[in-house]
């Protein structure tokens, strides 16, 4: 019952849309401005980086929160990647906007920081190095996705985040599978 009720409120922390709240309160409809996504990128786009930086801080939290839930009431490894993959969904198919959302990046980077910052730290350095040789960042994304499940393997974290890594890549797959469609295209 506890790890239901712990997936449950992951599901709604998840689903809070910060990006959307924090344009909105700048007059700024996410869904109609800039990449019509409802994420922290769109927000940076359309209101400004300090504006971006707080919603992508916020979406953050939403992965991060879950894990130490996770931890404090101990429910394991296995519950922990149930937690972490309710957040996401939330955030991506969030109850608040008629399952609409934003594609779960930052949300999966708070909760892997939360899980292993060193991990995450090579995966922050990874980034902008492919970034800064391939110059797109939906490509980058798309790279770095790919190869977590390698790197949480190599990085010698629990199997089950092995599975949590290739869970989140999946879904942003699926969020992102208009930007694969137009890279294809190229």
């Amino acid at each position: 019952m506890k790890l239901f009720l712990l997936v449950v409120f992951s599901y709604f922390l998840g689903a809070i849309p910060f990006s959307y709240l924090i344009a909105r309160a700048k007059g700024v409809a996410l869904h109609q401005s800039g990449t019509k996504n409802i994420g922290a990128s769109n927000v940076i786009l359309t209101t400004g980086a300090k504006e971006g930086a707080f919603a992508m801080f916020l979406d953050g939290l939403k992965g991060l929160v879950p894990v130490i839930l996770g931890r404090y009431f101990l429910v394991g490894e296995w519950g922990i990647v149930l937690l972490v993959l309710a957040a996401v969904i939330g955030h991506d198919f969030s109850v608040y906007l008629k399952f609409k959302g934003g594609k779960g990046l930052a949300t999966s980077g708070g909760a892997f920081l939360a899980i292993d910052p060193y991990l995450t730290l090579f995966c922050f350095f990874f980034y902008w190095a492919v970034y800064l040789f391939i110059k797109q960042f939906i490509l980058t994304t798309l790279i770095l996705l790919t190869l977590l499940p390698f790197f949480v393997f190599v990085f010698g974290l629990h199997s089950s985040y092995v599975f949590l890594a290739a869970g989140l890549a999946l879904l942003s797959y699926w969020t992102h599978r208009k930007d694969i469609r137009s890279i294809i295209k190229i």
